[in-house]
């Protein structure tokens, strides 16, 4: 693996404002913030968080894929991490082996001491906030995702990822109303839709037909948002 790992303060970060490893500052100074190590991650590189014990993690840019690794070796994707997002939180305050996580574009991972981070954790109230902010974000991804595999044919079940993706983006201000990135290649869409890669093309053919949504350059254009939304609700 190639990972590399460089100092990297806090305050120099974009996804500062809303990582709860920056909300933590040891030291309750902006001055003086969390200083973590930061990981750099090649795309499609597997990060397993066993190199790093003890550590928190967050994401500092690009994206990354959660990943459970199956008794055969097969990779299934389980949620997506966006800048300023915690990783790991089950390992760092239930004791839960945390999953590895895939680079889906070239990325960067933080590190700071999980014992400092679990004791300020539990000493100070804006970071029980933001780790249960995290935390039951991902209870409610996974919960999302669980009824679209249950109740949802492929088309809404996508449009449905879109949508939820896009609303994501927009929150931490890495899309626009009109398009956002979209690094996912199509097996990996696949794989966490629970559908195959010609169920996908065929979508996104189908979608770009219609002019409601075009993707390419690892970016969604929006033409039809209202066809989109009603395809989800099907």
């Amino acid at each position: 693996m190639s990972a590399a790992t460089t100092p990297g303060p806090c305050h120099s970060c974009a996804a500062s404002s809303r990582c709860p490893l920056r909300i933590l500052q040891f030291t309750g100074s902006p001055e003086s913030p969390c200083d973590p190590q930061v990981v750099t991650v090649k795309r499609g590189e597997l990060l397993s968080f066993d190199e790093y014990p003890h550590k928190a993690f967050a994401c500092r840019s690009g994206w990354f894929a959660r990943v459970v690794v199956t008794h055969t070796g097969a990779r299934q994707i389980t949620d997506l991490l966006f800048p300023g997002e915690i990783s790991n939180c089950g390992s760092l305050v239930g004791g839960q082996h945390a999953a590895p996580v895939l680079a889906l574009t070239d990325a960067e991972i933080c590190l700071v001491d999980g014992e400092e981070f679990v004791q300020h954790f539990q000493s100070t109230a804006h970071v029980v906030l933001g780790m249960w902010r995290s935390c039951l974000m991902q209870v409610l991804r996974m919960r999302d995702l669980l009824t679209a595999l249950g109740t949802q044919a492929s088309e809404a079940r996508f449009a449905s990822f879109v949508l939820s993706l896009r609303e994501r983006l927009l929150e931490i201000g890495l899309a626009s109303p009109d398009n956002m990135p979209f690094p996912l290649r199509q097996v990996q869409v696949a794989d966490l839709l629970g559908m195959s890669q010609v169920q996908i093309s065929r979508i996104l053919n189908a979608l770009a037909s219609d002019g409601i949504m075009h993707l390419a350059d690892d970016t969604i254009e929006f033409g039809n948002l209202d066809s989109l939304i009603r395809i989800a609700r099907r």
